[in-house]
C-alpha cells in the first residue's frame, strides 16, 4: 500500500484509475484511498476485497468516483466496475 501510494504521488498524471485491494501490506487499500482523496485527487478508484467490507462501502458511498467489488468476481463484473468508475469521472 505504501509503495502504491508513493508511486501514485510521483506519477499521478500517468494514471486513469486505481485498483486497490482492501488488504495490502503496510497500508490498506482504504487508507491509500483516503490519502489520495485528502490530497484532492478525484481519480476513479475500485476497491476490492475477499471479505465483506461494510465500513469501506459506507465510507465510499458518497464518492461517485469510487466503487467496491467483492471477491471472488468474474471478469465481466470487474470490467463493469472499472467502466462505471471511468464513465463517472469522464462525465464530470
Amino acid at each position: 500500500g505504501k509503495e502504491a501510494l508513493r508511486i501514485f504521488e510521483e506519477r499521478a498524471p500517468e494514471f486513469d484509475l486505481l485498483v486497490l485491494d482492501c488488504t495490502m501490506p503496510k497500508m490498506s487499500g482504504p487508507e491509500v484511498y483516503r490519502k489520495v482523496r485528502a490530497a484532492g485527487s478525484k481519480i476513479p478508484v475500485v476497491l476490492v476485497s475477499g471479505y465483506h467490507q461494510d465500513q469501506v462501502i459506507a465510507n465510499i458511498s458518497h464518492d461517485p468516483y469510487a466503487r467496491f467489488i467483492q471477491k471472488p468476481f468474474n471478469v465481466d463484473d470487474f470490467l463493469q466496475s472499472i467502466l462505471a468508475a471511468l464513465n463517472t469521472a469522464n462525465a464530470a
